[in-house]
């Protein structure tokens, strides 16, 4: 006995001399275990707190400490260090934009996690999981991994993580912009811990509440709740949540112009993020200071501001920062110039931010396109997501109510042979239940793929029509708007000749833009029925006498002959509105594609019950490509007129539409060189038909 007691002492003794050797080792290693692999559980719970203070500010320090304790804990197989290390790695691969990274991490611990079986470790992972696919936009996922933290935290009492999720729940639903749905979050959050709320925790969610009116426009609620969000950040005395209400308050005041106040509080805002390495804060609030000075006439500061900002916005490529920022430095220039005509240097510095907003406006385009379809179908997703949820919600219910059933029928059948014929009952009718429950999940099934079938027509569509007005729509106006400034210096000039050529442009570049609204307004207008076609009995030469008349001029510019044959004149049965859109835009087609000096022959016949009217022309042609696509919605069938009209090609179908809703057909011959023949089948009035047939 006395021997084992010794011996007890003596490694006691020994434990502590190493404990001590460890302790006295320098700091900078960042070493948590003893010589004999024993942990160092102080250590270590050091090192939790260094990983807390980094979570705040410097993420790339966080994540060579986070490989450290990684590179540590592997050979040992320390559960805790290779969780929390996993853990900490892939939130600072997040807060640095590498989300790649950030997922394979978060994947990680999700894996240690469910080996491990603590509720804990599994909630965090799935928050982390979320947090991870709502950076990625993949909005349905996150939901899960939310739904998923949300019920293990409440099933084993971890209220702190209860209160996170709902707030990162509520943060989600705002950036989905359901924003009664965000704020339900938020205020359950008040409502139902408000007797455990850190002044962090009310920072937080108060904050987060004013964000919402924010983004709703309702600046005054926004302010009170800043205001209030404010004084739980002095409360917890923690720098950073006050620079971010500051931040916020700049941006209302700014929002009521009330500049004096916006720029106390972005300033002071802009003092704390410039010691650290949040670029995307900077770049936000050193964007926000130049227009401030802009609305306060300070020109120069405003240029020095929106610089700063652009150089933050290139290092974080982001290029919708970028082009919002030479908007911004465009309208500085232009009311800099207004207050000193005589600069003339400030038209240059307007004229290339004017450029440069362009440049960074087309590379834009098709990202934003891409990004307004994966917004649709993640908001799809979403929804569809929620409603298997909910059916798994109830399947789950109804199973272990067919359980229960199952085992109370079995112990009845032993005691009372009687009761199985009612309980036979009761299944059979509950089975039947679960048949109509099942079919009309399979009908809800069908019904949602025929929508999402719908809707992915519909994007495609809309895409197209996108980029026809991103090519078509945008230059000509981008022109006029250049035109504009040239047209103004030269009547500051007195060059009247220049002046006059300049006037003749900005007339064509208009008629190109009224022409291609008026065919995006039709084909709009037919897609969402807000059209109304009402057929009544027309003469079919009238509508071509008007129709044609309305070129009158631009037949006179291009010395063009317009030819009308018809026969007899034929009354046809049509809605006169829109079949007169038809001949006007194959006419205007027709002119625009013949040479000056040309034919424009239009005539009609009637031919097996229809009026067919046929518009012919002696100009360019049509590419044997471009006639299998001419009907459709596309850029690639675009091709310039004579005297480089452009063409977006959406006027052919524009007729296309009208002519099928009249009942009528429409198709083409053309023989690239030397012409093309335009044909519309329409029908014939009933009395019309009758006398003719």
């Amino acid at each position: 006995m006395k021997k084992r007691l010794i011996y007890f002492v003596l490694i006691t003794i020994l434990n502590f001399m190493i404990y001590q050797v460890v302790r006295s080792a320098p700091s900078s290693e960042r070493k948590i275990y003893f010589k004999n692999n024993v942990i160092d559980t102080l250590q270590f719970r050091e090192d939790l707190k260094y990983f807390n203070e980094l979570n705040k500010r410097n993420y790339d320090s966080l994540l060579i400490e986070g490989h450290n304790l990684l590179e540590q804990s592997e050979p040992l197989n320390f559960k805790w260090g290779l969780f929390i290390s996993n853990f900490e790695i892939s939130f600072a691969y997040l807060k640095l934009g590498n989300l790649d990274s950030a997922m394979h991490y978060a994947n990680s611990t999700m894996l240690i996690a469910q080996n491990d079986s603590t509720p804990e470790w599994l909630a965090n992972s799935h928050k982390r999981l979320g947090t991870c696919y709502e950076a990625m936009n993949n909005f349905g996922e996150a939901i899960f991994h939310y739904i998923e933290c949300e019920k293990i935290a409440r099933s084993n009492n971890l209220n702190e993580l209860v209160i996170d999720i709902l707030n990162s729940k509520g943060i989600l639903y705002r950036k989905m912009k359901d924003y009664r749905t965000a704020l339900d979050h938020f205020n359950s959050i008040l409502n139902e811990f408000s007797g455990s709320l850190s002044n962090f925790d009310r920072f937080r969610v108060t904050n987060n509440i004013a964000n919402v009116y924010y983004d709703k426009k309702l600046y005054n609620q926004a302010l009170k709740s800043f205001n209030k969000a404010k004084d739980y950040a002095l409360a917890t005395g923690d720098s950073i949540n006050i620079s971010l209400v500051n931040q916020n308050l700049g941006n209302v005041f700014f929002q009521q112009n009330q500049l004096d106040k916006a720029e106390k509080y972005i300033l002071e805002s802009l003092r704390y993020f410039e010691k650290s390495n949040e670029k995307a804060t900077q770049e936000r609030l050193y964007r926000t200071m130049g227009s401030i000075q802009t609305q306060k006439k300070r020109f120069a500061e405003a240029e020095k501001y929106f610089l700063k900002s652009i150089k933050l916005a290139q290092q974080l490529e982001n290029m919708r920062t970028i082009g919002l920022n030479y908007h911004n430095m465009a309208t500085t220039f232009q009311m800099w110039r207004k207050s000193d005509p005589s600069n003339l240097d400030l038209y240059l510095k307007e004229n290339n931010c004017l450029r440069g907003e362009l440049i960074y406006k087309d590379s834009l385009y098709l990202t934003e396109s891409t990004e307004k379809i994966h917004e649709l179908e993640k908001k799809y997703e979403t929804e569809k997501k929620n409603n298997q949820i909910a059916l798994l919600e109830k399947e789950a219910e109804i199973q272990k109510s067919r359980q229960m059933l199952l085992y109370v029928g079995m112990g009845i059948l032993i005691l009372i042979m009687g009761i199985l014929a009612v309980l036979f009952q009761y299944v059979k009718k509950t089975n039947n239940s679960l048949l109509v429950k099942t079919q009309r999940i399979e009908s809800q099934k069908k019904q949602i793929q025929t929508q999402n079938d719908q809707l992915e027509k519909s994007i495609n569509t809309q895409n197209k029509l996108f980029s026809i007005i991103a090519h078509d729509l945008r230059s000509p106006l981008a022109s006029i708007s250049t035109i504009g400034v040239l047209l103004k210096v030269a009547f500051e000039q007195k060059s009247i000749s220049e002046a006059n050529k300049l006037v003749l442009k900005l007339e064509q570049r208009n008629k190109q833009v009224l022409q291609l609204t008026d065919n995006l307004l039709n084909w709009a207008s037919s897609q969402t029925g807000k059209i109304i076609f009402i057929p009544e009995k027309c003469s079919l030469d009238v509508l071509l006498e008007e129709s044609v008349s309305v070129f009158e001029e631009t037949t006179n510019q291009k010395n063009i002959d317009i030819k009308i044959k018809t026969s007899a004149d034929s009354d046809i049965f049509i809605d006169s509105i829109t079949i007169k859109t038809v001949f006007r835009n194959l006419i205007n087609n027709a002119i625009k594609y013949t040479h000056q000096g040309g034919t424009v022959t239009i005539s009609h016949f009637i031919e097996n019950r229809e009026a067919i009217v046929k518009i012919s022309d002696t100009g360019i042609g049509i590419p044997k490509y471009i006639q299998n696509i001419i009907f459709e919605v596309t850029d690639k069938k675009q091709q310039p007129g004579t005297l480089g009209e452009k063409s977006s090609g959406l006027g052919l179908v524009v007729c296309k539409e009208f002519v099928e809703r009249n009942n009528g057909r429409i198709w083409l011959t053309s023989v690239e060189g030397k012409g093309s023949d335009f044909f519309v089948a329409l029908p014939l009035f009933k009395t019309s038909l009758d006398t003719n047939v």
